[in-house]
């Protein structure tokens, strides 16, 4: 019999950081009632802070005693784990194989009503547990899967005339690929944090992920859009990722869109095509389980982002209609807070309803309930209407500058 307890780093820094956190949480609970209920506002809130803390605490104190007495042991005849108030177990028969990530194994059963066993990395010898796991069963799924892929890639006649060749393309590819990836960063990180030029910032980072995919085609679905860390295929997702999010980022804190139904079909037809360039053909994901389904949808709700992003930025960055200024004035002022703060006013409009527009913090600082400002309308480029606030002495709304006219 082996037995493995957690490593006396991992026991020690749990023992440090566990009893700073109880701390700190009970100052924050008990030593900031006052400032807590002032920042939450709303007495029927008060309680969330204080249950929040309460689980914490609690969380922290299994932490310290799992640390302790957390065990894994391998005997002639089954593995099992202990936890503080539970135990798993599974005979060597019942075990099917394993995988790993960098920080855990997965004993995986035969028997699929049967839960896996996880064991941390963070156990002494962890190495002896995995030499016994390679010994027990061979390599772990996700390599045996690695080969199987690398295998099929070589066997496949669309990727070359020979094996030799489908290597050397492969290789290629993925060297394309990786500087395809660090350029959408480059395109999305320019687009959103440095707009400028706008004129051409804005367009390189449409285009980006357009040309990628086409390129990409070209090489039979060597590259793909794929979530499997261990694929043999080049990987393509920041190519269309980065610029999905500079674009989607930029127009939403930009831009003040006034109603939305003409905006849609230019962000759809963006996705689209995003999406038949990408997903089509030879470069579909394989979607082998649910979780690969998941990964799918959330992969076209980010080309949606991409879409959405263009579309707002095409209408309203490269708007030359004539502006329109009127006066109005404002109703309402309001912080939204999440993980970081958003500042809007609510102004009347035409239809004399309240419209929540966002400003930025200089310009909610220094405007009022009350005050009147100057609208600047414009038409949009695609037809949906936007507009800039700004006050009498010219301050301007916009959160962040761009070149429009």
């Amino acid at each position: 019999m082996k037995e493995f307890k957690l490593s006396k780093t991992w026991v020690n820094t749990t023992w440090v950081v566990a009893p700073v956190i109880i701390i700190a949480v009970i100052y924050t609970i008990f030593g900031l009632e006052g400032k807590m209920k002032e920042l939450i506002g709303k007495p029927a809130f008060y309680w969330i802070v204080p249950a929040a803390g309460g689980v914490l605490i609690v969380l922290m104190i299994y932490a310290m005693y799992d640390a302790v007495k957390s065990r894994f042991v391998i005997t002639s005849y089954s593995v099992f784990i202990e936890y503080p108030f539970a135990r798993r177990e599974l005979s060597i028969r019942e075990i099917n194989g394993y995988k790993e990530d960098e920080y855990y194994f997965y004993i995986i059963p035969f028997n699929k009503t049967q839960k896996r066993i996880r064991v941390s990395k963070f156990y002494e010898k962890n190495a002896e547990i995995s030499a016994w796991l390679y010994e027990q069963f061979g390599q772990d799924f996700d390599s045996r899967a690695a080969i199987a892929e690398q295998d099929e890639i070589l066997a496949n006649e669309d990727f070359g005339v020979t094996e030799k060749d489908r290597s050397n393309n492969l290789r290629k590819v993925k060297i394309i690929a990786g500087a395809l990836n660090v350029g959408g960063v480059l395109a999305g990180g320019w687009a959103f944090f440095w707009p400028h030029p706008f004129e051409l910032s804005i367009p390189v980072a449409i285009a980006f992920p357009l040309v990628s995919a086409m390129l990409m085609r070209n090489y039979n679905g060597l590259a793909k859009l794929e979530v499997d860390e261990k694929t043999q295929y080049a990987k393509l997702n920041w190519a269309y990722l980065g610029p999905a999010f500079g674009l989607a980022l930029l127009a939403l804190s930009e831009y003040n869109i006034l109603g939305y139904k003409k905006i849609w079909i230019p962000s759809l037809l963006f996705t689209g095509v995003l999406v038949l360039l990408v997903l089509s053909g030879r470069n579909m994901m394989k979607v082998k389980k649910t979780r690969d389904g998941f990964a799918l949808a959330m992969m076209i709700l980010f080309f949606f982002g991409y879409g959405y992003g263009a579309a707002v930025l095409i209408n309203c960055g490269f708007d030359h209609s004539i502006q329109e200024t009127k006066k109005t004035t404002i109703v309402k002022k309001r912080v939204s807070r999440g993980r970081s703060k958003s500042y809007y006013i609510e102004v009347r409009l035409n239809t004399e309803l309240p419209e929540g527009l966002k400003v930025s913090r200089k310009f909610y600082s220094q405007v009022g309930t009350g005050d009147e400002i100057l609208l600047d309308y414009r038409k949009g480029l695609l037809g949906t209407p936007w507009v800039d606030l700004r006050t009498a002495d010219g301050l301007i709304s916009t959160p962040t500058p761009t070149s429009h006219p």
